[in-house]
């Protein structure tokens, strides 16, 4: 699968990473993609949500937005109990405009549900301010 997806992250997301130079600012915004993937890969929600502003929302397509740093952690949590993903953000072209970076690239992602469990599906939209 190779899907486009758009993260965005800015200064409130990881305040000490974006006081560097702009090569640390890149690297440090590419940390935060690889962190993603591992939370995500041991379906650990909180650590999902350590990369999460307060403030952050989740859009899924043709869904009501999910507001809020608590309710994305949650909505991962219900997830993780259904689904045992594999999922790799691939690198990509990173953009910065002021306090706000996007990093936009293809993934993969591969789902097992578990034993007697029902399957919904989370796209992927990080958004911070």
């Amino acid at each position: 699968m190779g899907f486009f997806l758009a993260m965005a992250v800015m200064a409130a997301l990881m305040p000490q990473r974006f006081a560097r130079a702009a090569s640390d600012d890149r690297a440090a915004i590419d940390q935060v993609r690889i962190d993603f993937n591992a939370a995500f890969n041991v379906c650990d929600s909180k650590a999902v949500g350590r990369l999460i502003d307060p403030d952050g929302v989740w859009m899924p397509p043709g869904k009501p937005a999910i507001v809020g740093k608590d309710k994305v952690i949650a909505l991962y949590g219900a997830y993780f109990k259904t689904v045992q993903p594999t999922f790799e953000l691939k690198p990509g072209p990173i953009q910065q405009s002021g306090k706000w970076a996007f990093l936009s690239g293809a993934f993969t992602r591969m789902e097992t549900i578990k034993a007697n469990q029902w399957i919904f599906i989370i796209y992927l939209y990080i958004s911070a301010r």
